[in-house]
């Protein structure tokens, strides 16, 4: 398995923002690993203009639907 994947799919199935350490102890990557997959997973969905991005809140990473595509998708968003 590749790790960014990994970190891609925690990030993807949490619902929620967690952080670093949050990250790194439930994948087993030690947190300085984490913060590189985080940032370039940040760059990738960027660079590609994907309607979902991932992003620094804070301390904490997420993984959302961009604001240009939040209205148009909020109908399908559970309550």
């Amino acid at each position: 398995m590749k790790e960014r994947a990994i970190v891609e799919a925690a990030l993807f199935s949490a619902g929620r923002p967690l952080s670093v350490a949050e990250l790194a102890r439930a994948t087993r990557l030690e947190e300085g690993t984490m913060k590189g997959h985080l940032r370039a997973l940040a760059r990738e969905y960027a660079e590609r203009e994907s309607a979902i991005g991932v992003a620094q809140i804070g301390t904490k990473w997420t993984m959302q639907i961009r604001q240009d595509y939040a209205e148009r998708a909020r109908a399908f968003a559970p309550p």
